[in-house]
This record gives C-alpha cells, sequence and structure tokens, in this order.
C-alpha cells in the first residue's frame, strides 16, 4: 500500500531496507544535499530548444521520527508537469531519493 503521507512512506520503506533513502542527521546536510542533486538534474536537462530557462525540482525537507534524521522529497510530477520537458522519471530514485 502506497502511503498519502510522505513521512509514514519513508518509515515503511527506512523498515524493508535500511538504506532505501538516503537520509541526515542534520536538516542542513539534507538541504545541501537537495541543491545538489537538483544541481545535477538541471545540468542533465541541457539547453532546450527554445532557451525556457528551467528552475530545480523543488523539495521538501521532512523529518524522520523514528530515527531522527531528515530527508529530502523531490517533487518531480510537479516540475515535470509545469516544464513538460520531459527527463528520466527515476533520476532522483536513482541517487536514492524519494520523489513523487
Amino acid at each position: 500500500m502506497l502511503e498519502r503521507n510522505m513521512t509514514d512512506r519513508i518509515e515503511r520503506i527506512l523498515t524493508e531496507n535500511k538504506s532505501g533513502v538516503k537520509t541526515y542527521a542534520k536538516y542542513e546536510s539534507a538541504v545541501k544535499a537537495a541543491d545538489k542533486i537538483t544541481a545535477e538534474h538541471i545540468a542533465s536537462i541541457g539547453n532546450l530548444p527554445d532557451n525556457k530557462i528551467i528552475s530545480p525540482v523543488v523539495y521538501v525537507i521532512t523529518y524522520i521520527p523514528s530515527s531522527g534524521r531528515f530527508s529530502p522529497v523531490f517533487l518531480f510530477n510537479n516540475w515535470n508537469a509545469l516544464y513538460r520537458c520531459g527527463g528520466y522519471i527515476g533520476f532522483f530514485a536513482s541517487q536514492g531519493f524519494m520523489s513523487n
């Protein structure tokens, strides 16, 4: 079952696989990692034919109560609906991050 609550979903994934989602001890570390991976995502897209400037994928830093750690969640579907320029939907998941 897929939970609608991201924290519950991450908690479930971590009970199944301790390394299933990247987590960070400090909020600032999670933000730094999220900023880095969103920059890599933008670089992987390259230039668009119409020279449209695209902004990075929005993310939310989620607190995981069971571990007291933080995990970035990327809102890729929202970004893709806005820009409609495609891209690899598994980009963030392949890097060990949660996305929706």
